[in-house]
């Protein structure tokens, strides 16, 4: 189950009702996420803001984006990762790409079935790791 939690300074007007979708979407299709199995019904997106955020000294818009999943993450996944995510945040959060597009810090975290709990335990149950 990827869970993808994005923390912004962005006013929560700004943001497009459609980010989660998209985002989601555009994860599903990547390789890393496909080739790990991973479908739209197993993700979860939150958003989250605040107006307390500085991010290279500055308090003008950003984002700070954890991405942890069972599996679909690596060195070459994570790459392909950024460069897709950063291109649906932007828009969706109303941050200029072409301006301000290192102002989205995304971080990696690729976890044990062990490691994520739901109702009926962990998922160490369900994928059998």
């Amino acid at each position: 189950m990827p869970i993808v939690r994005i923390e912004t300074s962005v006013d929560p007007t700004r943001i497009s009702p459609t980010l989660a979708p998209d985002l989601i979407a555009i994860l599903c299709s990547s390789k890393a996420m496909s080739t790990a199995g991973k479908r739209v019904e197993d993700f979860a997106v939150s958003i989250v803001t605040t107006p307390n955020i500085y991010l290279r000294c500055s308090r003008a818009p950003c984002a700070l984006v954890d991405v942890t999943s069972i599996g679909g993450l690596g060195v070459q996944e994570n790459e392909e990762l950024s460069k897709i995510m950063v291109e649906v945040i932007c828009p969706g959060l109303g941050i200029d790409a072409a301006v301000d597009r290192n102002r989205i810090i995304i971080c990696f975290h690729d976890v044990g079935p062990h490691e994520i709990g739901h109702a009926e335990g962990t998922f160490h149950k369900v994928v059998g790791n």
